[in-house]
């Protein structure tokens, strides 16, 4: 894979990424998010992070697979609400459940 050469570059001040384009600003992640707070609703259902199949509803992964992922029985008032393109702490890919399953 090889990718186009920008014109000019600057030192990240971060070692192990080294220089990046002159053009790319250079901010804390921390900046980019922010934390949802909601609580998961009464409609939400529990979706699975499967490396097979990306982020899918958990009655899914269990009519694939046969069997059961994590299934939260207790401590429900713990989950929080997600929406399409969200991320999460522990989860593998993006937060969506609209998109076709990897071929």
């Amino acid at each position: 894979m090889s990718f186009t050469r920008y014109p000019a570059y600057k030192d990240s001040g971060v070692e192990w990424l080294g220089e990046v384009p002159e053009h790319w600003a250079i901010i804390q992640s921390r900046r980019m998010f922010r934390a949802r707070r909601e609580a998961a609703r009464e409609e939400d259902v529990m979706l699975t992070a499967s490396q097979k199949y990306g982020m899918i509803p958990q009655a899914e992964f269990v009519e694939r697979e046969g069997r059961r992922d994590v299934e939260v029985i207790h401590g429900k008032d713990n989950l929080i609400h997600v929406e399409p393109d969200d991320s999460a702490s522990g989860a593998r890919g993006p937060l969506t459940t609209d998109a076709p399953p990897p071929a």
